[in-house]
């Protein structure tokens, strides 16, 4: 399933089989055209549309900025988008209930206070059981 995310040439599993396409050096590296978009990133969406976009919540307050978005065990379904707060700061936000603005800003319906005391994104954005367990509970995704 790896090579079939077109033009994702750094495509990576963790342990337990999440593909993600890093956004970190190369936004020009995904073809945004080859994939399918959608306004809504729930369900069997797939996107590479969401890269670099400003994050905001329900109320219009910015959050962050995506700067990588990780799929599920198919590659097909975008799960969680890494949202970077700051220089330093990056953080997991979960897509089930986000779509986009007319504006073309991700929203999700997390205020900045649940999104800044999530689970820090690691280095290498890899999610283990453990912190998808932790990131499930913080964001109550039952």
């Amino acid at each position: 399933m790896l090579g079939q995310l077109p033009g994702c040439s750094d495509l990576q599993t963790s342990s337990w089989e999440v593909v993600y396409c890093s956004a970190a050096l190369g936004r020009d590296t995904v073809n945004v055209d080859a994939l399918e978009a959608s306004d809504h990133f729930g369900g069997a969406i797939v996107t590479a549309e969401l890269l670099d976009r400003i994050v905001i919540n329900e109320r219009g307050a910015k959050l962050g900025r995506v700067t990588d978005v990780l799929f599920d065990n198919t590659g097909q379904s975008a799960r969680w988008a890494v949202v970077s707060l700051g220089l330093t700061s990056a953080r997991y936000v979960p897509l089930t209930h986000a779509y986009t603005s007319a504006e073309g800003s991700v929203v999700v319906p997390y205020d900045k206070s649940t999104v800044k005391h999530a689970p820090k994104a690691d280095r290498d954005h890899v999610l283990t059981p453990d912190l998808e367990e932790a990131l499930f509970r913080h964001y109550d995704l039952g």
